[in-house]
């Protein structure tokens, strides 16, 4: 038979001839590689088909069959890790990870070098972090290495960045990422990291850079344009912050409000505050819209809604705005301020008993250091209500009850509305009987400090043995600030009384405590005081003579204050040549300018200025006051002077200006409006009572103008000056008063 046959051919055969069949200890390991195989692809094909189970049981057998692969424990440990990431419970998921990491260990050990290795082993113990605290250095050892091999990963350069920043390495975090996004500049997440790590470590000019990157990135995104607002807000530039917001994608209705909001707080601090109040008003559009319903204002919105309308001066219009705030707030510390800002929109539209009585009502209820602030609060409106004796009335109440500061800080406050109401014998005996007061009860440092403030009203009084009296005891003060303080008015007294050597053998005393610049002001000061005018001016010009920038400016204020203003314009003039932009140089020098009556010098020297920061203040007002003076450019002038009062609304010098501007413009009630709220402000302050007496007469209110000249006659103003103020008195009380006379105010400019 045929099989027979075949048989019989294969036993008779030449065995070299014929296939052996394979050595068992060879066909065992083939066999098992092929199972291997097939073990580890039917569990990727299970893992693939959500089998999970029978995957991880396939994957088992695959590595027990072929456990020097280690491609097999990878797959395996994969598969726990994203099992891991699919898990509800955390329990679930530090079990799946722990079994990944002991499997990738198990791969590590046979192939320690190899980048998917230790990919996996990093991200797993980055994972694990929360349950073991180690874990966390040995992800990042497993990372720096990576980086080694492999530099310009962003996965590896994102994930050690990462590391750094949760360990607070900035520095490391901050090398790391920007290395990272050189190599992938458009890789937004990397980016993200860099700006954190960048704002971590202080760097925020480069913050803002990665920023702008990010935007490039992400145009349609207003989350990166809010941030780097924020950022240019923090330094100040809001005109950049406006001009990156005002590019934000329309159509980001998620990111709107928010950059709206942002907008219109960057427009006022910008001083637009015109389109601020438009961009808020477009918000509660776009809110009533999109809810179909009007919108509540919130606290945050009426604030700075509040700001906005106070910054137009709109002040009625802020006060119905910002009343419920007050009502809604539960901190005792934010009410109490909501309050006493209430209370001064109130005095600025000049309701008075209104702004008095809102204060009050909050310290009825007050406690502790917020009741004080609330009296002293009480007793500032009082007074400038012209309600002094109530004034006094409340600080003296606040001085019987409080401990030994408050009584210190109230009788001072008593003694300067008694100063300002031209009174200070009055001024002298309450801070004298208080610090008697303090001394008996051992609070010494607080007796000599109300000592030295009735030395200081003295000196104003120019009552110069008293203040010699006063200082005597104060020498010896073991703080060092009240002894240098006493000193100094000392010095004056001396100086007045003819006593200039021993003015300045004293102020050689205070040679360790003055640097060198306080020490020549003073010393310059007293000479001046002892008629030595030569010697000063010579003091000054050796400073000058071979001075630095900051010398030769400080040089130049000496001689301002001493009225030699030519001088003074001489050595700004220089400084400006070096240092054209720097705003200080230029303010002072075209203030000294316009004193030495180089008035067109001024004029080109301000607008000078103004081009370079058209925001400041201090300029506004100077420049906006002089063209008043100069009867020029009035519409201008006030647009000027507006701009100054809405950066600092209670300003006297700048209201003062606003009124006069308006007074020059033919706006009587509007002069008399702001008049009246200046001479609240600077009750002290002569000029401000004449412009007041002024706008009184051009309404032929002769009473009212009276009593305005009279009180600036009591100020003391210069001769000059008080001649006119007398002529003006004399022509109302005969009857000469003609429509359009009026007084040629000081030269003195409000503000300057």
């Amino acid at each position: 038979m045929l099989a027979d046959d075949s048989v019989a051919d294969r036993q008779v055969a030449d065995p070299a001839t014929v296939a052996t069949p394979a050595n068992p200890t060879e066909s065992a390991p083939q066999e098992q590689q092929l199972e291997a195989a097939y073990q580890f692809a039917l569990g990727k094909w299970l893992a693939d088909s959500s089998d999970f189970d029978r995957a991880l049981a396939a994957y088992a057998k695959a590595v027990e069959l072929a456990p020097e692969d280690p491609y097999g424990w990878i797959e395996i440990a994969k598969l726990n890790s994203y099992l891991s990431q699919i898990s509800r419970t955390r329990q679930q998921q530090v079990g799946y990870l722990e079994a990944a990491l002991e499997h990738i260990e198990k791969a590590r050990e046979l192939a320690a070098d190899n980048v998917d290795v230790l990919s996996l082993y990093a991200q797993t113990h980055m994972r694990l972090a929360g349950e073991r605290p180690a874990s966390l250095a040995l992800a990042q050892g497993a990372y720096e290495l990576l980086r080694e091999k492999q530099p310009e990963d962003p996965a590896t350069l994102s994930a050690l960045g990462q590391i750094y920043l949760w360990n607070r390495e900035g520095e490391k975090a901050v090398e790391v990422l920007t290395e990272a996004a050189r190599f992938h500049a458009s890789n937004r997440v990397l980016q993200s990291m860099l700006v954190e790590a960048l704002l971590g470590t202080g760097k925020s000019e480069d913050a803002e850079k990665a920023l702008e990157t990010l935007i490039k990135l992400e145009p349609e995104s207003s989350e990166h344009r809010v941030r780097l607002a924020e950022l240019l807000s923090e330094r100040g530039d809001h005109s950049k912050a406006v001009e990156v917001l005002e590019k934000a994608p329309s159509d980001d209705w998620l990111g709107g409000a928010r950059v709206r909001q942002l907008l219109a707080r960057e427009y006022h601090l910008a001083g637009r505050h015109e389109d601020a109040l438009r961009v808020l008003d477009e918000h509660m559009a776009s809110e009533s819209a999109t809810s179909r319903s009007p919108v509540t204002l919130t606290d945050g919105h009426r604030r700075l809604r509040t700001a906005v309308l106070s910054a137009l001066l709109q002040y009625r219009e802020a006060i119905q705005v910002f009343a419920p705030v007050t009502e809604n707030a539960s901190d005792p510390e934010r009410r109490m301020q909501d309050a006493m800002l209430l209370s001064r929109l109130y005095e600025r539209v000049g309701e008075l008993d209104q702004a008095v009585a809102i204060l009050q009502r909050e310290a009825a209820t007050a406690e502790g250091k917020a009741s004080i602030q609330l009296a002293l609060a009480i007793a500032g409106a009082q007074d400038r209500a012209g309600l002094h004796e109530e004034a006094l009335r409340t600080l003296t109440a606040l001085e019987q009850g409080g401990d030994a500061r408050t009584r210190a800080v109230a009788a001072q406050g008593r003694a300067e509305i008694l100063e300002a109401l031209r009174q200070p014998e009055r001024a002298a005996a309450v801070l004298e009987d208080t610090a008697e007061q303090l001394a008996e009860e051992g609070s010494a440092e607080l007796s000599q400090a109300v000592v030295l403030r009735q030395a200081m009203i003295e000196s104003e009084a120019e009552n110069w043995p008293a203040v010699l009296r006063l200082t005597d005891e104060l020498m010896s003060s073991a703080e060092a600030g009240l002894r240098s303080a006493a000193r100094a008015v000392r010095m004056d007294a001396l100086a007045a009384l003819g006593r200039a050597e021993e003015a300045l053998a004293l102020l050689e005393a205070e040679s360790e405590v003055l640097d060198p610049r306080q020490l020549l002001a003073k010393k310059v000061e007293l000479l001046f005081a002892g008629d030595r005018e030569d010697e000063a001016l010579a003091e000054i010009r050796s400073l000058a003579a071979d001075a630095g920038s900051d010398d030769l400016f400080f040089a130049s204020q000496l001689f301002q204050r001493h009225e030699a203003y030519g001088q003074a314009a001489e050595l700004l003039t220089r400084l400006a040549q070096d240092s054209p932009e720097n705003t200080r140089v230029l303010f002072a020098l075209g203030a000294a300018q316009e004193r030495a009556g180089q008035a067109d010098l001024a004029v080109e020297t301000f607008l000078r200025l103004l081009q370079q920061e058209p925001d400041h203040a201090p300029t506004l007002n100077y420049l906006g006051y002089l063209w008043a003076e100069q009867g020029e450019h009035l519409e201008r002038a006030l647009e000027m002077v507006r701009k100054a009062v809405s950066q600092d609304p209670d300003n006297g010098a700048y209201v003062d200006s606003l009124g006069w501007v308006y007074f020059k413009l033919g706006k009587y009630e509007d002069a008399r409006f702001h008049l009246e709220w200046a001479s609240r402000l600077e009750p002290s302050d002569p000029t401000v009572f004449v412009h007041l007496g002024d706008v009184y007469s051009k309404l032929n209110q002769t009473e009212p103008a009276l009593v305005a000249y009279e009180r600036a006659l009591v100020l003391d103003p210069d001769e000059q000056e008080a001649q006119g103020v007398r002529d003006r008195m004399e022509d109302l009380k005969t009857g000469d008063h003609r429509e359009g006379d009026e007084i040629s105010p000081s030269g003195v400019l409000p503000g300057s």
